[in-house]
């Protein structure tokens, strides 16, 4: 058994060797000056911070502390300017952080290839003893520049296979027990020297930019949906996290249509999270229909953009982006099949957002109609947006494609539109093209040639870091294995920032950890390249498939880009079981993992 100390050594040990984004050249920040490394984004323990004005003469830590407790909940967050050497800040800027679980150990730290920098608290700590700090130039030498002489240096904490450097953790001389070595490829070693899995890999052979790139966004995303402080769970998972206040850590349709889908068979307890985060709130989600509609009984109303108390918090025009509740129910679905999600639960939320898309549609001869709707575009806002109208009449015929609610699906004699008089001039971010994939609709895959031929060329070069990553799943389900590996390279290459591989929302921001795009990535490699596919049905020509407790279908028929030979994937969580995956050419090798 490994105690709640080891635990969150283990933690601390993967947060620190996440990145802090200096170049990989800088053998010591505080001998340079690094004005240029701005805006570094960091993640430690579950709670994410920012690195600012970063210089020679030191630098500004901004840290999510929490959220607003008065009004309609925002993201808090405190700013510690810290000068080289490293000094210890004022015990009083901290008071806000403190949490009420006494069994927590605290930390944010940053980590790069010159120079490592550990925030250490312990609440349970005499109060001249709450933080230490611990400089690493190198894994060879150490400058210690905490006062206090009951510090002491516990080392071999990480140890990254792939390169000469090391870091280390500071802590109480009196904290007691043996660490564990843990490697930055998110292994850990136990007495025995067996390996043990704390986090799941996808490893390529291909070009090393490619696999660098994947490495690291497994490391970001996968620990910030399992953060222990402000757990998604309570506080929702913003796009950005907790990185930044641009969206005030409120919660989009990116965590159940984006994120949730990349972590459904590699963090399933992640995803219990989210989908906890929206079943909570479903009571709220019936005052908010009440309350829009004017009237009780109309179902569920999910909030385009949900505060922590699971009301709307944006008053423009986005409020009229009515697919959220649909895509808050497709995310609850998919939670369900793959066994994760509660069926009575989710079964109460299908029958709330069923009623709302009832109360918000009409009849009409060409089938129920949604008017005055904002398309996922986000550039229109009119009648009968494809994406909308598909979840509305999928969760009003019981989750089924087909049944009674027939909903108007703007077509010409071409393939769908976007939405009702779609003039195909430009769109802010992929929206038609979402029907086929994550939607999965029969009748747009089976136009997805024609429909990404007319819709991908459109998408605005200055939307968001989503679209392309959309297009490169479609293509790769489509068997264009060089379509969709430029497609992919598109989705995260102009977004990408320094030797870490920061993510951003757009090309032109400097602003980083965009999980959302992230995901989307992610999405193509799981549901494109190694060709993974969930649904009611096995998918015809796959090299393997397996029948899940609820009935449904994993099926895999792998599309590798040309350039990558295999793809493994460890560990894959299959109703409970851990399997790991191979691919090598169309061939998928998945087998149980054995552990000892």
């Amino acid at each position: 058994m490994i105690g709640k100390k080891a635990r969150l050594v283990i933690h601390l040990a993967l947060a620190c060797s996440l990145v802090a984004g200096c170049s990989k050249t800088d053998p010591g920040l505080a001998n340079k000056s690094v004005a240029n490394h701005t805006n570094v984004a960091i993640t430690g323990l579950g709670m994410d911070a920012r690195l600012e004005n970063l210089t020679d003469q030191g630098f500004d830590l901004l840290i999510a502390s929490g959220f607003e407790s008065a009004g309609e909940e925002k993201l808090k967050s405190e700013r510690v300017h810290i000068n080289w050497p490293v000094g210890l800040p004022a015990v009083s800027s901290w008071e806000s952080m403190k949490i009420s679980e006494p069994d927590y150990e605290r930390v944010l730290c940053g980590f790069n290839a010159g120079t490592t920098k550990i925030f250490f608290e312990r609440p349970d700590a005499s109060p001249n003893a709450i933080l230490t700090v611990r400089i690493v130039g190198d894994a060879h030498g150490t400058q210690s520049v905490s006062q206090d002489p009951r510090v002491s240096l516990l080392s071999g904490i990480i140890e990254n296979p792939d390169t000469p450097e090391t870091a280390y953790v500071v802590a109480l001389s009196d904290w007691g027990g043996d660490l564990p070595k843990v490697s930055s490829r998110g292994k850990t070693y136990n007495e025995g020297g067996q390996i043990s899995h704390l986090y799941p890999t996808i490893d390529i052979n291909g070009p090393e930019e490619d696999r660098e790139f994947l490495v690291r966004t497994m490391g970001h995303l996968t620990r910030a949906v399992s953060r222990d402080l402000f757990p998604v769970a309570k506080n929702g998972f913003a796009p950005f996290g907790l990185n930044n206040s641009l969206y005030f850590g409120h919660t989009f349709w990116d965590m159940d249509v984006w994120v949730l889908p990349s972590m459904l068979f590699l963090q399933p307890d992640a995803v219990r999270q989210m989908n906890q985060y929206r079943l909570d709130r479903a009571a709220q989600a019936e005052k908010n229909a009440a309350e829009f509609f004017k009237k009780p009984n109309t179902g569920m109303m999910f909030p385009w953009e949900s505060s922590v108390s699971g009301k709307e918090t944006v008053r423009a025009s986005s409020v009229k982006e009515h697919h959220i509740s649909g895509s808050v129910l497709w995310g609850l679905n998919l939670s369900e099949k793959a066994g994760i999600a509660s069926t009575t639960e989710v079964a109460k939320v299908a029958n709330g957002v069923s009623r709302f898309f009832e109360a918000r549609s009409v009849a009409n001869p060409d089938g129920r109609e949604i008017k005055d709707v904002m398309s996922p575009d986000e550039n229109h806002i009119g009648d009968n947006d494809l994406f909308t109208n598909l979840l509305a009449q999928w969760a009003m015929n019981g989750r089924k494609w087909d049944g009674p609610a027939k909903f108007k699906l703007p077509k010409d004699g071409k393939s769908f539109l976007t939405y009702d008089d779609d003039k195909e001039r430009s769109y802010k971010q992929a929206s038609a093209v979402l029907s086929i994939f994550p939607l999965q609709y029969p009748e747009a895959e089976k136009q997805a040639r024609t429909m990404m031929e007319r819709f991908e060329g459109k998408v605005s070069k200055n939307g968001p870091a989503m679209s392309d990553a959309i297009h490169a799943t479609i293509w790769a389900r489509s068997g264009e294995k060089e379509k969709a590996y430029d497609a992919w390279k598109r989705a995260w290459e102009p977004f990408v920032k320094g030797p870490q591989m920061m993510f951003s929302e757009k090309r032109s921001s400097e602003r980083t950890y965009f999980y959302t795009g992230a995901a989307g990535c992610l999405n193509t490699v799981l549901y494109g390249f190694a060709g993974f596919r969930f649904d009611e049905k096995p998918l015809k020509g796959a090299s393997w498939k397996k029948q899940l407790k609820s009935g449904w279908w994993l099926s895999c028929k792998p599309c590798l880009p040309p350039k990558w030979t295999s793809l493994r994937i460890s560990p894959m969580i299959i109703d409970g079981i851990k399997y790991s995956v191979e691919i090598e050419g169309a061939t998928a090798r998945i087998e149980p993992l054995l552990e000892y």
